[in-house]
């Protein structure tokens, strides 16, 4: 399964062999980013095909289809990565850290399936408002004032 932003920039368009999101959550904070590996000459397209899917997150619900199957892509992915015991060892860590308990993998596959597409609205209107958004560009950029515009729109 791959992205909206992936499937955008890469399939459908060819800007960029590199593109994918990420976040790392703590129990008072986190960061959620999106990156993209593309020359100077696609890299304020780029951006503002970001933008454009970071928006239609935030004002658009995600269809059923696609909730469906963000569904069964993450609980496969919990139960590849439970047969590790690295990751059985990390998961445990990082439940006590941030939980203070340990949390059964039966649970957390329940409040996945408990996600609706209200919660990922509200959620993604909490975390893409354009005040706490920041764009980091490593490379060469000759002229900022496209990239400060697409931030000004979003």
């Amino acid at each position: 399964m791959s992205s909206r932003i992936f499937q955008e920039i890469r399939e459908r368009r060819g800007l960029a062999y590199s593109v994918y999101s990420f976040m790392s959550s703590y129990t008072d904070t986190g960061v959620s980013g999106v990156y993209v590996g593309t020359g100077p000459d696609n890299g304020a397209e780029s951006v503002r095909l970001i933008l454009r899917a970071l928006r239609r997150l935030r004002e658009m619900p995600v269809d059923a289809d696609e909730l469906r199957d963000a569904r069964e892509y993450t609980k496969g992915n919990m139960m590849l990565a439970s047969e590790s015991v690295d990751n059985q060892m990390v998961r445990l860590a990082r439940d006590e850290i941030h939980l203070g308990r340990y949390m059964p993998l039966d649970d957390i596959v329940s409040q996945v399936e408990a996600v609706t597409a209200d919660d990922i609205l509200r959620l993604a209107q909490e975390l893409y408002r354009p005040d706490p958004l920041t764009l980091t560009i490593l490379g060469p950029v000759t002229d900022a004032a496209p990239y400060a515009a697409l931030l000004e729109e979003f």
